[in-house]
């Protein structure tokens, strides 16, 4: 059976992000003077965002739809281009308030842009 990558709703908002970064990943330090102090030797390591939608009651029900049967509970990867392409997976649960009629959902995520 072929597996087929999903990708972010186009019809459904892209989201606020943030982003935080560890640089010291896929790093290596050297006390050597005939070699670079310091080598990157993975490029591919992966970004860890927090992000965050404001949805309609409609739009909030898409995502949830998406998430649940597409994502299987939010446990595949898939493709978005919110900033720049990427291969997303949300991580643990996300958190929904409802505030005058709007949903704001927000979500912990990994964001690679090697693979995408």
């Amino acid at each position: 059976m072929t597996e087929h990558l999903q990708y972010w709703p186009p019809a459904l908002p892209s989201p606020e992000v943030s982003y935080t970064q560890e640089t010291a990943a896929g790093r290596i330090e050297s006390d050597f003077e005939i070699a670079p102090t310091e080598r990157i030797t993975n490029q591919n390591f992966r970004h860890k965002a927090s992000l965050s939608w404001r949805f309609s009651e409609r739009e909030y029900h898409a995502f949830r739809a998406w998430y649940f049967h597409r994502l299987h509970d939010g446990a595949d990867w898939f493709d978005a281009d919110w900033l720049n392409p990427c291969r997303c997976q949300l991580v643990g649960d996300y958190k929904t308030t409802i505030n005058q009629g709007f949903y704001t959902v927000s979500a912990s995520a990994e964001l690679d842009y090697a693979v995408s």
